[in-house]
């Protein structure tokens, strides 16, 4: 059988191009060079995560899993990263700043969406503790989901609730933000 890019290791592990995938990181970490760096990959951020939703992605580095559930940026993460590859920024004091500054990221509605395909849904909305997902009424009486990015936190408590898999959550870039 000849694969796309003919890489058999990528295809066993689910991924059908080499197309790089950008991990979502835990809370506070450090820029992606750095981080891969600085971390030893000994899974002490992992097992002091009360949620769960901490996991070993590619390479061993840990990565956010929000289909297990949300972040509640209790900061115990950066609490056990001895290598520094999470910890808070120098401007952040309190933790409500730290909350905000946790990381940037880009939340989407594939096109899966129930809401976005005329069916009543709106598990993310009710779920977001911020309110950051709303919903706009469109002619025919079916809400569209809409994201504040100012009032996203980021806590992926959107994500694990959605029957579909419609929410996308992933490292903020200048494309994807402009989407």
């Amino acid at each position: 059988m000849l694969l796309p890019d003919g890489n058999r290791r990528l295809f066993l592990r689910g991924r059908f191009t080499s197309a790089p995938v950008s991990a979502l990181r835990p809370p506070w970490a450090v820029e992606e060079k750095s981080f891969s760096e600085l971390c030893t990959r000994c899974n002490d951020c992992i097992n002091a995560c009360p949620e769960s939703i901490l996991a070993r992605g590619d390479g061993g580095y840990p990565e956010i899993r929000f289909q297990h559930g949300e972040c509640t940026f209790c900061e115990e993460c950066v609490n056990q990263c001895e290598p520094g590859a999470l910890q808070f920024p120098a401007n952040a004091e309190t933790p409500e700043q730290r909350k905000q500054q946790a990381w940037t990221l880009s939340v989407n509605f594939t096109s899966v969406c129930l809401a976005l395909n005329s069916v009543v849904c709106r598990a993310c909305g009710d779920a977001c503790e911020t309110r950051a997902i709303h919903f706009q009424l469109k002619p025919g009486g079916i809400a569209d989901p809409c994201i504040s990015l100012e009032n996203c936190t980021g806590c992926g408590a959107c994500v694990s609730v959605c029957p579909v898999d419609a929410v996308l959550v992933q490292p903020a870039t200048t494309e994807n933000i402009a989407a």
